[in-house]
């Protein structure tokens, strides 16, 4: 991932690019700026090739009682901490349209949640930084754009040095840069339901506890899981929006008469991506009857999640029906398949090329459905096999090797 870390003071801005490597390059703007927003943007396009994520994460503070504060410290809070915001987003809306994965996050505050005293102009700046994020992540639904904020408690950072406010006295500053970093990488991937979010969006009313939901976080999004039926087997069809460190999926079955859920199969999962990724699986081999299928998500760590259950019915076959011997050719033995809509009289039996009979597999009622029985052939010398399948009457023959 490509990043550009824009800050007024570029002289941290580029040590702060240095130490996080080559993929990243720091530039100047002041967020307040509307043209500078535009020159910035257009640099970044032309760098990286595509903006998917903006974070507006400019923002100042003075502290005190309001009347206190000069008038331009007051105006000054609102140009940056909400006209950044606001400018950052409009001039940002043309590129993320264009992107093939789009988010804005906006670093807003606890004090968004009710107004902080001494800290007036800058709790009324996070109130409206809250407001743009719920209208924006309603109203950008059209483009495919999440509008995210994230509203920590007081961060360990210079901004909250002597700091003269009550709140900070009386809930300390325990949260450090890297605890909203890792709130941060976890918003840029986060689809959840748009306007109102419990985790991430907009209207959270308890930022510590979104900050502990970040961290335990489902690692990944299941966005469809589907179950279909085909003659004897049953096709399930999953995707999913994102991953997190996804070690794969244990497919798991049971059955009305069986309620255990046993393993069918592992399907490997892709790691850590932001794209959709698609997975089918074929159980096969199955008799008549209502299958419940889910999927057992396991991590790299060893944590599990489960899906919801789907269901698949195999029905009764239609006609009779004789299907190829599996493997072929084989050594020594090999599968065959049949299907019979009724219950029939049923006879199974293998010729040589010759004609003549050398094993009688099935000779017995059976009821309606799909069947599967072993021949062996160790005792026999090599060569091509015809068996042979007859049902109330009719006869259906193949050749094996």
């Amino acid at each position: 991932m490509s990043e550009i870390k824009y800050d007024i003071n570029l002289e941290q801005a580029q040590a702060l690019a240095t130490e996080l490597g080559a993929n990243t390059k720091a530039g100047y703007l002041d967020v307040s700026d509307y043209p500078q927003w535009q020159i910035a943007l257009q640099e970044f396009q032309n760098w990286a090739g595509e903006l998917n994520i903006l974070i507006n994460n400019a923002g100042i503070l003075y502290s005190g009682a309001f009347e206190n504060t000069t008038i331009p410290s007051h105006h000054r809070t609102i140009d940056i901490n909400v006209k950044g915001v606001l400018n950052g987003c409009h001039a940002a809306l043309n590129y993320l349209q264009k992107a093939s994965f789009a988010r804005v996050i906006n670093l807003s505050s606890a004090s968004a949640i009710y107004g902080q005293a001494d800290l007036a102009s800058y709790s009324a700046s996070k109130f409206a930084v809250r407001g743009l994020t719920e209208a924006l992540d309603v109203e950008w639904q059209k483009y495919n754009i999440r509008v995210l904020d994230v509203m920590p408690l007081f961060v360990q950072t210079s901004m909250v040095k002597n700091m003269d406010a009550g709140s900070i006295q009386n809930i300390g500053v325990d949260l450090t840069p890297a605890d909203v970093s890792m709130i941060l990488q976890t918003t840029a991937v986060e689809k959840g339901t748009p306007g109102k979010d419990p985790r991430y969006g907009a209207g959270r009313i308890d930022a510590y506890q979104a900050y502990l939901l970040a961290v335990s976080m489902i690692p990944v999004e299941l966005s469809s899981f589907i179950a279909s039926a085909n003659e004897n087997s049953v096709t399930l069809n999953w995707s999913t929006a994102t991953e997190t460190n996804n070690s794969g999926f244990s497919v798991e079955r049971k059955t009305p008469l069986d309620e255990r859920w046993i393993e069918v199969g592992f399907v490997p999962g892709f790691g850590t991506t932001t794209e959709r990724k698609s997975y089918s699986f074929i159980d096969a081999n199955l008799s008549m009857g209502l299958f419940s299928y889910r999927l057992k998500q396991i991590d790299f760590d060893g944590t599990v999640e489960y899906s919801n259950e789907v269901f698949a019915e195999i029905g009764s076959p239609q006609n009779f029906v004789l299907m190829q011997n599996y493997p072929n050719p084989f050594n020594p033995s090999t599968s065959i398949e049949f299907s019979i809509p009724v219950v029939s009289n049923v006879s199974v039996e293998i010729y040589n090329v010759i004609g003549e009979l050398v094993s009688s597999l099935v000779n017995q009622s059976l009821e309606a459905g799909y069947h599967r029985i072993n021949f062996n052939a160790s005792n026999l010398p090599s060569g091509t096999y015809i068996y042979q399948l007859k049902a109330n009457g009719q006869n259906f023959c193949i050749f094996g090797k």
